[in-house]
């Protein structure tokens, strides 16, 4: 019973509840750490952040926000956050962690960026790009 009701019921935390606010409208929102409900409530904040990322940039980005995708982007958005923040994701090729990446990025308000790698790239070269 217990575990029925613990994937009934995930504890979703995070600073991000306003985030749609504070990207299109851009309006500065204290960033508050608190319980988002469920994955519908945080399905809807994504779904929106989503759309406004498509509109504003000219890659899209096509994602299905599926509960295991809205866990590691809840917990990728916590990571890069944080001063300092990295981390290492590892998977298959294909698997989304790019996208969650660009979309947390966003979401946080972050730019990015990537190395394009040519034929004669070197450390000096990196060095520059960063």
């Amino acid at each position: 019973d217990n575990a029925a009701f613990s994937l009934a019921n995930p504890l979703i935390y995070g600073d991000f509840e306003h985030a749609i606010s504070r990207i299109a409208e851009e309006k500065d929102h204290p960033r508050e750490y608190c319980d988002l409900g469920n994955y519908d409530r945080v399905h809807k904040i994504f779904s929106d952040v989503l759309e406004n990322y498509n509109i504003e940039n000219d890659t899209k980005l096509v994602l299905v926000l599926f509960e295991m995708a809205l866990d590691h982007l809840v917990r990728i958005l916590r990571i890069i956050s944080n001063p300092r923040g990295n981390a290492l994701l590892i998977g298959i090729g294909g698997s989304g962690k790019q996208c969650l990446t660009k979309l947390a990025a966003y979401t946080c308000g972050y730019e990015t960026f990537s190395v394009k790698l040519s034929r004669g790239y070197k450390e000096t070269d990196f060095c520059e790009d960063l």
